[in-house]
């Protein structure tokens, strides 16, 4: 214990450097996305929220200010999506909200020995309800926090909290009925929303490769950039889309003919995604080969005629009525307008041909989905199958996480001692308005440290200036009434801005939560209590970071080992099943599949380094290594997605080649995943290329462009097995640090 409180001063004095160049930023709204602000959502919260509290300070009965909390966070855990979800999840709340705040609010007044197993055990069942996915982990935070509140406020005896529970009922019962029958949502209107977001970001990507190409920049740090800042976010986009479309699907039944459009878009979207991908690795090939005039032209010529119809692709896909079909079909025949895919010899060894291979399979896929849309020849009953029933729903997850190499339960763990050792504080010391500190706690804790680290910054930035908006709030208005009417504006712009900024958003949530609780204590908010509710949430972010650095932490760096055997094997199987389908041994229905694991285990690898890179123990070798890996994976896919469309793979000679390095990708694939996952060095199966590779080289316009393809591919293999071999001292560590942009 003495020499884990030693390296106390050396883990955080990095983290404090950071945040003291940082913090400035986090005091601003930087990184607001404005087309998230939600109006509907903040009228909602309007009539769910403030109408509450004027009918409760007008009418004067102060037990009254319960409802609009429980009508408040009945909103946030709203779902969305099929009504049958939504009423789920909804009604456990408040029925489970009611019983929590109630027996906190009895459980509090016997003291300590009482109070804290109690907030422990509701922190600890509402971390675990992770578990079960992010709206349940919203569902568990708030059931923590209303228990926190509970135990904070004096119990007025059992007939007051009878009450005060009717309240919380009467609160998220307002809230349902206005969501549920009065203000109803299409159930499908977030899956929606989500497949519109995946062809704004193809659009983002486009946009951003067309730019590269007319920077006609030769660097490869600016494609690497422009590989790192697109791939990653089209793919989480794809997979949000993909799980809320499913899960919408599988609640509803036979999803309709609308939903089975979704669907259909959903995975156009995947293919056209591969498509750009290949085309970025097409083009960057010639880059490195100083051949670029022509094949940049062509480029452009794709990508300034595609990226209009991706974007009216996320419209066409959020109001799905036949003029939006008619508008997209005719913006398709304008941009496809002239493409035909080569199909001579002669054309196939243009340099420009595999381009136009990958713009005619573009607007195939693109012109297909919108007649088959059109034409409603889509099956109406399709259904979704394969959801579990409710009891292997719940038990299913409960007993694969109970375990403590679990890390949800490790977190859970974390989580309740962490905030039972805050709570403890402040009834021990009788710290006012001390509730701020614990809900601090709870809401800062995440799953791993980087996390907590970077919510703790935004949190506190948020809360300080939002306890300074709570303090001329209550320079301006000193009565209750007036606090009343300002309720109304905050409740709109708090659900309005819920996704655009946490920060943003926490800053709105603070003064509105303040005045509805003090509201019932007929407190004005002052300078003073502004002040102490700022040192509340300061100190509840402090102690978060702090139980996640000591309390079984689990540090990312030392699970890199795993991600990058992970994401070898992953990109191992791709491999085999692209090389299958051209050379004629395997079928093309196992691509899609592959390619989808692959670019998630990418994306998780690439999450993991970037988690590493906020924690205090940096192992300088392992992250130029996964360093070195993300890069490479990324080409890897680039190069195996362009595999197909290269027109010289099928022609006899050419298969020959492709077979031998096909056999060659397959071994040292599959000897770096065990090289990475032991941390041995990777043996002389890295010596020599294959033979029909010995003399290629990627920056020779003599060479051709499957060549090219194929010599990238094995490059960027020999390059990783240069990073997962094991150190030979300072001067190979610098040799990977050189190499980790490559």
């Amino acid at each position: 214990m003495a020499s884990t409180m030693g390296l106390m001063p050396q883990r955080l004095l990095r983290m404090v450097r950071n945040a003291g160049q940082r913090f400035t930023l986090w005091l601003l709204p930087v990184g607001i996305d404005f087309r998230k602000i939600n109006l509907a959502e903040g009228v909602r919260a309007v009539f769910s929220v403030a109408v509450l509290v004027a009918a409760a300070e007008f009418s004067g009965w102060a037990p009254l200010l319960w409802a609009p909390v429980a009508a408040f966070w009945t909103c946030i855990v709203d779902p969305g999506g099929p009504m049958r979800g939504r009423f789920y999840m909804m009604t456990t709340f408040v029925v489970s909200g009611a019983l929590v705040t109630g027996a906190g609010a009895f459980l509090g007044q016997y003291g300590l020995l009482v109070a804290l197993p109690f907030d422990f055990a509701v922190a600890l069942i509402g971390a675990m309800l992770r578990i079960y996915g992010g709206g349940w982990g919203l569902f568990g935070t708030f059931l923590a926090i209303g228990g926190t509140i509970a135990l904070s406020r004096q119990s007025a005896g059992p007939p007051q909290e009878l009450l005060r529970m009717a309240m919380f009922v009467l609160g998220g019962c307002w809230s349902m009925a206005l969501s549920l029958v009065f203000w109803r949502q299409h159930p499908f209107k977030p899956s929606r929303s989500a497949i519109g977001e995946v062809y704004k970001a193809l659009a983002a990507l486009a946009i951003d490769l067309r730019q590269l190409i007319q920077s006609d920049t030769h660097e490869p740090d600016a494609w690497s950039r422009h590989v790192s800042r697109h791939r990653a976010a089209v793919r989480q986009a794809i997979e949000a889309a993909r799980q809320a479309t499913l899960d919408a699907a599988r609640l509803k039944g036979p999803v309709g003919q609308r939903p089975s459009q979704q669907i259909l878009f959903l995975e156009v979207s995947d293919h056209l995604f591969n498509a750009l991908i290949a085309l970025s690795d097409v083009l960057e090939l010639h880059v490195e080969a100083g051949d670029t005039a022509a094949v940049f032209q062509r480029g452009d010529w794709l990508l300034r005629r595609v990226t209009p119809v991706l974007l009216r692709f996320a419209d066409d896909v959020i109001t799905q009525t036949p003029e939006a079909h008619e508008r997209l079909m005719h913006s398709i025949d304008i941009a496809t307008h002239g493409i035909a895919e080569p199909k001579d010899a002669t054309e196939a060894e243009d340099p420009v041909a595999t381009i136009d291979r990958l713009a005619a399979l573009m607007a195939a896929r693109m012109r297909t989905a919108v007649i088959v849309v059109a034409t409603g020849a889509l099956d109406p009953n399709l259904s979704v199958t394969g959801r579990p029933s409710l009891a292997k729903r719940i038990l299913g997850p409960l007993r694969s996480n109970m375990s403590w190499a679990s890390l949800p339960l490790r977190h859970a763990v974390r989580a309740a001692t962490t905030v039972a050792i805050a709570e403890a504080a402040v009834l021990h010391f009788d710290l006012p308005y001390g509730y701020w500190l614990t809900i601090t706690t709870l809401a800062t804790m995440q799953p791993d440290f980087a996390t907590t680290w970077s919510r703790a910054l935004e949190r506190i930035a948020g809360s300080v200036v939002g306890a300074a908006i709570v303090a001329l709030i209550g320079y301006l208005f000193h009565t209750p009434i007036g606090l009343t009417i300002v309720i109304f504006p905050l409740a709109m712009a708090t659900l309005a801005l819920r996704t655009v900024n946490f920060s943003v958003f926490v800053m709105c949530l603070t003064p509105l939560f303040v005045l509805i609780l003090d509201l019932s204590q007929h407190d004005v908010a002052t300078l003073s209590l502004a002040g102490e509710r700022a040192l509340n949430s300061v100190i509840g972010g402090v102690i978060a970071v702090l139980g996640s650095l000591y309390f079984w932490p689990s540090w990312e760096p030392a699970k890199l080992p795993k991600h990058i055997a992970t994401a070898l094997d992953a990109h191992a199987a791709l491999a085999r099943a692209v090389f299958g389908e051209v050379l004629g041994t395997g079928s093309a229905d196992a691509i899609d599949p592959a390619r989808r694991q692959a670019g998630l285990t990418s994306t998780n690898l690439e999450a993991a380094v970037r988690r590493a890179l906020s924690e205090p123990h940096l192992d300088r070798r392992r992250m130029d290594a996964a360093l070195v890996v993300v890069s490479a994976l990324r080409r890897i896919a680039g190069a195996l997605a362009a595999v197909p469309f290269e027109a010289e793979f099928r022609t006899p000679e050419g298969q020959e080649r492709l077979r031998a390095v096909a056999e060659w990708v397959d071994k040292a694939l599959e000897s770096l995943r065990k090289s990475a996952a032991k941390g041995e060095s990777v043996g002389p199966s890295f010596a020599a290329r294959p033979d029909c590779l010995s003399g290629a080289r990627i920056d020779s316009r003599s060479v051709s462009p499957g060549l090219r393809t194929l010599s990238r591919l094995v490059g960027q293999i020999d390059l990783m097995a240069e990073a997962v071999a094991p150190a030979e001292g300072e001067q190979r560590a610098d040799k990977l640090h050189a190499l980790k942009l490559v």
